[in-house]
């Protein structure tokens, strides 16, 4: 949160920490533009949050569906790929069923994208 007084003094908000910034030497254009980002990037928090609860109640929600099913789902990201990988779990054993996508089609993927990074700089 940023609040503005008379004497033109910005106390920014960061945490529990509260930052006085003299701003009368700022243009009031730039002060907004920083405020509004802020405003921005607090919203887009707060939307990030609202849907992981929404995915994680979903995901619940399927896990309990499949145990009654007789088998258990298991949803994870894959972190170097960027991508949910389910497991298909048989519960008195623990042993994977099935993957989706498998183990070697992963690694097949990281391997392309590791070699697309040999060849190109960045993604347009």
């Amino acid at each position: 949160m940023i609040t503005t007084g008379i004497s033109g003094q910005t106390m920014v908000r960061e945490g529990q920490n509260i930052i006085s910034q003299n701003t009368s030497s700022i243009p009031a254009k730039k002060v907004k533009q920083q405020v509004d980002i802020n405003e921005g990037m607090e919203n887009a928090a707060r939307d990030i949050k609202k849907e992981m609860a929404e995915v994680q109640e979903v995901v619940s929600k399927l896990e309990n569906i499949t145990n009654v099913m007789g088998r258990k789902i298991s949803f994870n990201v894959n972190e170097e790929l960027g991508e949910v990988v389910v497991k298909v779990i048989d519960p008195s054993t623990d042993k994977v069923i099935k993957e989706i996508p498998s183990a070697e089609i992963q690694q097949l993927q990281l391997r392309i994208k590791q070699t697309l990074g040999l060849l190109f700089d960045e993604v347009i």
